[in-house]
């Protein structure tokens, strides 16, 4: 019963304090109620500010001016996925028309200003290519080099992977060339990329015959664990 009694006299105190405040209390609950309104806004407004920008982005009509107008929109929708997605528009387009420098800004950008985007990925490889279209040897090999150890399991890592060896073989480094075209042979049997890079190695053996005399020395070394080359039987 005391407990009670003291539970009562408790919410009596209570009822007495609200009473007694119920101008701030009135204050208060208003205040919390605006702002909850205020952050239930904000957060559809950018919800409809994001689909609007995505709209925008899937509207733009093919063409010569394509490029130009998806950068537009990456400005008037900053900070958006779409702001991103229209970059890489823009600089996939650019590649096409074969201005590789352009592109190569443009990729370089969504790498730069959206580092968190999905498709930085897509991006480090568009660069990578921007700059082998260019005769950028040098830059293009680690720029394939970036994306092959960052996205080793993107499946994009077999063309870059393709390109990096194309790119050893005019660099005079068919040693580095070899191990990416076995690895292209292993992981893409019976696919476009996997026979071309067959009949890549095996041309590279051919030219380079101190590559076909270590390969043998290594199967004859470690049979179980290494690979079978075709073309090479005795």
């Amino acid at each position: 019963m005391s407990i009670d009694i003291e539970a009562a006299a408790g919410m009596y105190s209570l009822w007495d304090w609200v009473e007694a405040n119920k101008k701030r209390v009135i204050v208060g609950t208003t205040v919390g109620v605006v702002a909850a309104l205020v952050i239930s806004y904000y957060f559809w407004h950018h919800e409809q500010w994001q689909i609007q920008a995505s709209e925008a982005v899937s509207n733009v009509e093919p063409g010569p001016n394509a490029a130009d107008q998806y950068l537009k929109l990456a400005t008037e929708y900053p900070g958006t996925a779409a702001a991103a997605r229209s970059v890489l528009l823009a600089a996939g387009n650019l590649f096409t028309a074969g201005k590789f420098q352009e592109a190569q800004t443009q990729f370089d950008r969504v790498i730069r200003e959206f580092p968190d985007s999905p498709f930085r990925a897509q991006a480090l490889l568009g660069t990578a290519a921007s700059l082998d279209a260019q005769g950028k040897v040098a830059d293009a090999t680690t720029r394939y080099s970036d994306f092959i150890q960052q996205y080793s399991s993107n499946p994009a890592s077999i063309q870059a992977k393709a390109a990096l060896a194309r790119l050893y073989e005019t660099q005079n480094q068919p040693d580095k060339a070899l191990p990416l075209y076995q690895e292209l042979v292993r992981s893409g049997a019976n696919s476009s990329y996997g026979l071309e890079a067959e009949m890549h190695l095996q041309e590279l053996l051919a030219q380079h015959p101190e590559l076909a005399k270590a390969l043998k020395a290594a199967a004859a070394t470690t049979p179980a664990t290494t690979p079978v080359i075709s073309g090479d039987k005795k």
